[in-house]
């Protein structure tokens, strides 16, 4: 920045403009201030610092705090106007809501005339770059938006896809398997305060019916741009002990992985679980007459069919259990637990 006054050409300098000279270099430092307020807060320049007749851009000013804040706080400098007051996040500058200002601390509030849409204000230093999580909440809704709250920047997410439907069985001695649980992801997403995301949680697989055929493919759920596949059906049974096998959901988990680590999403954990013995990626029969056992992380199988159909899944991305019989009697398969997200 150039200074008000040049003397190398001058043959008769003025006090005055060496003084202008010391202000200009003065308003290049942080200005020292006292602070009065909590929440809207008045600073006034320390003695022999420069005029502030306005604010410039990339000004600094500092200040102990008298007070911890408990809202979103503004401040101003002499009898200037009072602006807001921003803390530099993840997901870029957003207003104080509270706690971010500590009685005793050391402040600096930098000028930025960007700021609330050109209106001006103020950069907190050092700045908040720690994320703002959300409160916890289980979205289950078949097609909603979420809309990110206040101060949130940072969203931590673990989602399942939804359950298959269990197998159904026609004949006496037949056996069908279970439905594979939903693919169950967890990661972290950088998010904006008011940012709109659409998200869907998908429709539990429905039950093999009593003709011995299989249940239906668990329906995948979505948050934003990221996907969790829903769980394959339990394969039915219409001939005695026959071994059923459950049927592949949608995608396979390496495809699933690829699809996530290609996306903002950083997944921490995948499941893809088997139903019954735990040893067949594709499901497995459940013994003589009873049907194959359905399993999930959050939810349970429900009761594989004895001579009859099973139960329902519970609680959420969970396989149901496939249809058994011992005797004449034909039976239905259960229906999967629909898929959720937690947010967290």
């Amino acid at each position: 920045m150039p200074l008000p006054n040049t003397f190398a050409a001058q043959t008769s300098p003025q006090m005055v403009e060496l003084d202008q000279n010391f202000a200009a270099l003065g308003a290049l430092t942080t200005i020292p201030c006292t602070v009065a307020g909590t929440n809207t807060l008045a600073l006034t320049a320390t003695a022999n610092t420069p005029t502030i007749a306005a604010y410039s851009n990339y000004q600094p000013f500092s200040f102990i705090a008298a007070n911890t804040n408990s809202t979103a706080a503004t401040a101003a400098v002499g009898s200037l106007a009072a602006l807001s007051i921003y803390k530099d996040s993840l997901g870029g500058p957003v207003v104080l809501t509270g706690g971010e200002i500590v009685a005793g601390g050391l402040v600096i509030l930098t000028y930025d005339s960007a700021l609330n849409t050109g209106a001006g204000g103020f950069h907190l230093s050092p700045p908040t770059l720690s994320p703002t999580l959300a409160a916890p909440v289980l979205l289950t809704s078949s097609s909603a938006n979420y809309t990110v709250p206040a101060g949130v920047t940072l969203l931590r997410i673990a989602m399942t896809g939804a359950g298959g439907g269990g197998g159904g069985v026609s004949a006496a001695a037949a056996t069908a398997s279970a439905g594979l649980p939903g693919v169950m992801i967890t990661g972290a997403m950088i998010v904006t305060p008011g940012q709109v995301i659409p998200y869907g949680c998908g429709a539990g697989g429905t039950r093999g019916p009593n003709t011995g055929t299989s249940g239906g493919v668990g329906g995948d759920t979505t948050f934003g741009p990221f996907t969790a596949k829903g769980g394959g059906p339990g394969g039915g049974s219409t001939s005695g002990n026959a071994a059923a096998q459950g049927q592949a959901g949608s995608t396979t988990i390496g495809q699933q992985l690829a699809m996530i680590t290609g996306s903002v999403l950083v997944p921490t954990t995948a499941a893809f679980l088997t139903s019954q013995s735990g040893t067949n990626i594709n499901g497995a029969a459940g013994a003589a007459g009873v049907g194959g056992l359905g399993r999930g992380i959050w939810g349970t199988g429900g009761t594989p069919g004895t001579n009859g159909s099973a139960t329902d899944a519970t609680g959420y991305g969970a396989g149901a259990s496939g249809a058994g019989s011992t005797a004449s009697t034909a039976g239905t398969g259960g229906l999967g637990a629909p898929g959720a997200i937690l947010l967290y």
